[in-house]
């Protein structure tokens, strides 16, 4: 069209048989002036995409408005409106949905007298998932890839997974997952830690912690101490059970250290952060 248009009143059908194109794998209209929209637009579209394709249905000086309805626009389809295009978008989806990842010291197996570290996660969902690369860092900045655990593909059904690090460093430990879908999309699970101490017997997570914290490996019906930074008592109580569980929702955000005494008689602290 040369010069503005008004499609107020219209009913648009396009079709869009790929992403290549405009004009042979889709349908485009070229306005040279100003596109008034407000009219329908009715989309079909007859082909599988590859990647996150963008088609630009409307290319004009200017767009005003928007479509009073559209019809016809599959699944991770969206129309955008764009200063001088219409277009629409598809966005592949992120191969998994993670119900949750925890990472927690591994008493069952020792390397070189050092415990180890277990990493347990669960999807909700799988979409195209090729599988996980299980990444370690010393900084939370640095990440290296430890190895690569093979996803379900496609699957609706909860899968769990897990993973034996038996060489985690003394020190903090961090670990996260990046689900890498077969089109090469990555989604990164959210971070966790591990602090491991060569006394270490009890094993606590995650850390950090926003509002419960688990703990594992320790006496039955013992007492337990939080102190804060300052060597202050913040917290006490009793562990009733060899895994149990602290609510630690009332706490400020900071440094804390967990007192108790572990299956062996041992008393141990460990430190844990409050977010």
């Amino acid at each position: 069209f040369d010069g503005s248009e008004n499609f107020s009143n219209s009913s648009m059908d396009m079709e869009v048989n790929g992403a290549g194109t405009a004009g042979v794998d889709y349908d485009q209209i070229v306005v040279n002036g100003t596109a008034t929209l407000g009219g329908s637009l009715a989309l079909t579209l007859n082909y599988t995409p590859t990647g996150n394709d963008i088609i630009n249905l409307v290319s004009a000086t200017a767009i005003s408005d928007t479509f009073s309805s559209v019809t016809g626009l599959p699944e991770n389809w969206a129309v955008h409106y764009e200063s001088g295009f219409v277009q629409i978008r598809f966005t592949a989806p992120l191969p998994v949905t993670l119900l949750s990842f925890e990472a927690s010291l591994h008493h069952d197996n020792f390397t070189n007298d050092a415990p180890s570290v277990r990493l347990d996660w669960r999807s909700a969902s799988e979409v195209n998932n090729l599988g996980y690369n299980i990444e370690r860092s010393f900084d939370a900045k640095n990440w290296s890839c430890l190895t690569f655990v093979a996803g379900k593909g496609n699957t609706n059904q909860p899968a769990d997974y897990s993973l034996i690090d038996d060489y985690p460093v003394y020190g903090i430990n961090y670990y996260r997952l990046a689900a890498i879908d077969r089109n090469g999309s990555i989604k990164y699970s959210k971070m966790e830690s591990v602090e491991v101490n060569p006394n270490s017997e009890i094993s606590i997570h995650p850390n950090p912690v926003k509002n419960t914290l688990y703990i594992r490996n320790v006496k039955q019906n013992i007492p337990y101490l939080i102190h804060n930074s300052l060597g202050q008592v913040i917290l006490s109580g009793k562990l009733r059970q060899p895994e149990t569980v602290i609510d630690v929702s009332g706490l400020t955000k900071g440094v804390y250290y967990l007192s108790c005494e572990t299956k062996s008689g041992q008393q141990q602290s460990e430190r844990f952060v409050k977010n």
